[in-house]
């Protein structure tokens, strides 16, 4: 038993089941040592067991504050992001015990989320006044996971299940958008990695303080769509699409991000959160719901959901250059021997799709007009590695000398594809 904290069945139910029993274990010894170390009291139980454990508290030394128990890497993550940015926008961090997970920190009064602003516009302006020079650069980076590493992560253990095949797929389309965008957008610097309503809490003075950061490395468009995903309503209405519509618009307007990009960093958003969800245990029974949220993202952020025979145009919509060679197999795989050649294409466009995909927003609107010559003046134009991309190409035909097919020939057949697949 508790000397500090008289804990009810049912929390600790609720802790056992959300985080193991050995993680319960040490919650209740390590509570008392904490409490006595530092001497804290009135320890009141935030009922909320997303990720940590957190308590209410009060010290002699610092007033009020929070008290959080979580897996020691994660808590590691969160006091180095908060040291390094030192209480800019964020809230203070105390005491840390990383070997056991536990972290003190200052607690934000009175407290209330953004989420409780009933205006939109002002939501959006509460965001964007935080995020707009928010970032830093990491120190000792190596501290911190990288973003692109969490997808990777979570990619590579859908590929390994066999039970969601069409969730890991959704995982793949996203990890392969997600390098695409890195390509670009690649500036390392330490991001929140949770950066959502719940987490800007008022305060006394009026101003919205940041708190419980993930601590992670990568550009900062990739701290824009938890916000986004946070604003969907729990059934997809043409009012919400209206209203995603907008504060996509007032984002990319007042963050400098195109929307294009916005909307694709959030369609990984969307893959990831329903992967953990597989990955933290979600049953079988929850897959549907859980593809069924994807296909809603999808539908919200581009419009028809397409049905599997027009897959290739919502690909090329949401990561147009480096799923060429799917295309090419789609426009030209009913002869085998056309469909062999297509097969060396995806190293080739891999070489062009870091910075194509990204930064040729206007490609499906360009190509739907088949305006080819202006297309490739502006490749010439911004693009300076297209020719040596192009060698890559033609490499990849002359591993197939039996079809009979040459580089320029293969060139225009594939510009023919994208022209009818984006019409």
């Amino acid at each position: 038993m508790s000397r500090h904290f008289e804990w009810t069945a049912d929390d600790l139910r609720a802790i056992a089941v959300r985080f193991g029993a050995d993680f319960y274990k040490k919650l209740r010894r390590h509570l008392d040592m904490c409490a006595e170390q530092w001497s804290l009291t009135s320890l009141r139980l935030i009922p909320s067991f997303s990720a940590n454990v957190v308590f209410r508290c009060a010290s002699p030394k610092y007033g009020p504050a929070v008290l959080k128990f979580g897996r020691p890497a994660d808590i590691a993550a969160k006091f180095h992001t908060l040291r390094q940015y030192n209480g800019k926008r964020f809230c203070s961090v105390y005491e840390a015990d990383l070997e056991n997970g536990i972290l003190l920190e200052e607690a934000v009064k009175p407290g209330t989320p953004l989420r409780n602003e009933p205006s939109l516009d002002n939501r959006l302006a509460v965001f964007c006044s935080l995020f707009e020079g928010l970032h830093i650069e990491a120190d000792e980076a190596e501290r911190f996971p990288t973003y692109t590493g969490w997808v990777d992560r979570i990619a590579e253990y859908m590929g390994r299940r066999r039970d969601c095949a069409e969730l890991a797929r959704h995982m793949q389309k996203a990890k392969d958008i997600c390098l695409s965008l890195s390509a670009v957008y690649s500036r390392r610097m330490l991001l929140h990695g949770d950066f959502h309503h719940d987490n800007m809490l008022l305060a006394e003075n009026g101003t919205y303080k940041i708190i419980d950061p993930k601590g992670v490395v990568g550009d900062p468009v990739f701290d824009v769509p938890r916000f986004v995903l946070n604003e969907f309503a729990e059934e997809i209405t043409e009012e919400t699409r209206r209203k995603i519509n907008k504060i996509l618009r007032v984002l990319g307007q007042k963050l400098r991000i195109p929307e294009t990009v916005l909307k694709r960093c959030t369609y990984v958003e969307t893959a990831m959160g329903a992967c953990w969800s597989v990955e933290d245990g979600a049953s079988p029974g929850e897959y549907p719901k859980l593809i069924r949220s994807d296909h809603e993202c999808v539908t919200v952020l581009i419009g028809k959901w397409q049905t599997k025979s027009h897959s290739v145009k919502l690909t090329l919509f949401l990561f147009p250059f480096a799923s060429l060679p799917s295309a090419f197999g789609q426009g030209y795989g009913k002869s085998r021997r056309n469909f062999r050649v297509s097969r060396g294409f995806p190293a080739a466009f891999r070489a062009l799709s870091g910075g194509l995909s990204t930064h040729f927003h206007g490609f499906q609107a360009t190509f739907h007009g088949g305006q080819l010559s202006t297309v490739f003046r502006r490749f010439s134009t911004h693009f300076h590695g297209f020719p040596a991309a192009f060698h890559g190409l033609s490499a990849a035909f002359r591993r197939f000398p039996d079809s009979g097919y040459r580089p320029r020939r293969m060139t225009g057949m594939a510009c023919h594809a994208i022209v009818g697949l984006c019409q």
